[in-house]
């Protein structure tokens, strides 16, 4: 996942993933919004976000940064 952007996780989680089409893939991903606010959301990427390596955060902040500009 460190490869989308913040905004991005959220939609997938939020949403799920048969919603968007990734990399001509389409996720079986069920949405979650009819049991988890954004705000829980975020804390559960943020959670998982602290499990990537140094390099995977670097690029994920950098993808988000290009697409919040």
């Amino acid at each position: 996942t460190w490869h989308h952007p913040d905004a991005q996780l959220l939609e997938i989680v939020r949403d799920g993933g048969q919603a968007r089409e990734m990399s001509g893939v389409r996720s079986r991903m069920p949405g979650f919004k009819a049991v988890l606010s954004d705000d829980e959301i975020r804390t559960i990427l943020s959670f998982i976000k602290r499990h990537w390596s140094a390099r995977e955060r670097a690029h994920q902040a950098a993808v988000t940064r290009a697409r919040d500009r």
